[in-house]
């Protein structure tokens, strides 16, 4: 009697326990009709179980839900026979990816730097990666840059100084300082007062406001003559350990500004900066 081998369970049987099919090369099925039936001996468990929306797969014999097989329009199921998890070529893999979209429906992410679950606002958005954000949280991402920077840092001053020399790069930068002067001084201020270590700052509308307060004419405290433009002079000078506050500016002329320059610590200001420490309050 002829025999064959069921690739399922191993087995060798007679073809009498194989399904016969004459329109085949094989003529009968490559499994036996134990195995061609899950193992369970009856299609009653099969159907039973997928009115529930539970499905075996043909290689790990596990019952899953319908969401765990890939769908397939010419199976008489319209499922594949066999799961996500069997078909997929790194399973372990497959695994952290279903755990990564249950934890991001819960609002959170894995960073893979700091080996973390993270909630979604400690990371930038990047809409090229699979969740919508970057693979890595912000903290992580500013540590790479920083030691990148400390790496490479010839490498960056060298390619801002070649950008900065564009004709481009010029004509734009001279524009954006016409164009938002407050801004820039304001910046010059700040950097000034970094170099001498002392802190402070104002903004353009608290020193618009001084100057109308204290020189409504346009009159320099220190010379009272009328000016077309007045500049911020410290009462303390910087190189004596003033700061750049407000309360520390009296608006002078150009002339009377250099001659004082960091010889003097006069105050001109008629109440002796009591509005300029008001400015300060407002803030």
């Amino acid at each position: 009697m002829e025999e064959r081998t069921c690739p399922q369970c191993g087995e060798t049987k007679a073809v009498s326990e194989f399904k016969f099919y004459p329109n085949t090369h094989t003529k009968y099925s490559k499994k036996c009709k134990k195995c061609s039936y899950r193992g369970d001996g009856s299609r009653r468990l099969i159907r039973k179980m997928a009115k529930r929306g539970f499905y075996r797969c043909s290689k790990c014999g596990e019952w899953k839900k319908r969401e765990s097989f890939f769908t397939n329009k010419y199976a008489r199921r319209k499922l594949l026979s066999r799961c996500k998890f069997c078909l997929t070529d790194n399973p372990g893999r497959y695994l952290r990816t279903l755990i990564e979209w249950d934890m991001f429906d819960m609002g959170y992410l894995w960073c893979g730097m700091c080996q973390a679950w993270k909630i979604l606002d400690e990371f930038n958005k990047n809409s090229c990666q699979k969740f919508g954000y970057q693979r890595i949280c912000r903290l992580c991402q500013r540590q790479c840059g920083k030691k990148y920077e400390d790496e490479n840092r010839e490498k960056i001053n060298e390619y801002g100084r070649n950008h900065a020399r564009l004709p481009h790069v010029k004509e734009r930068l001279r524009r954006y300082k016409k164009e938002h002067k407050d801004m820039v001084n304001e910046g010059t201020r700040r950097r000034r007062a970094r170099r001498h270590r002392n802190g402070g700052g104002y903004t353009g509308k608290q020193w618009r406001t001084l100057v109308e307060y204290y020189c409504p004419d346009n009159r320099c405290l220190c010379c009272q003559n009328e000016v077309g433009t007045l500049t911020p002079d410290h009462v303390i000078p910087g190189s004596w350990g003033g700061d750049s506050y407000i309360s520390n500016i009296q608006p002078l002329c150009l002339s009377c500004n250099s001659k004082k320059g960091d010889r003097s610590n006069k105050d001109y200001r008629p109440d002796g900066g009591a509005f300029a420490k008001s400015l300060m309050e407002e803030v």
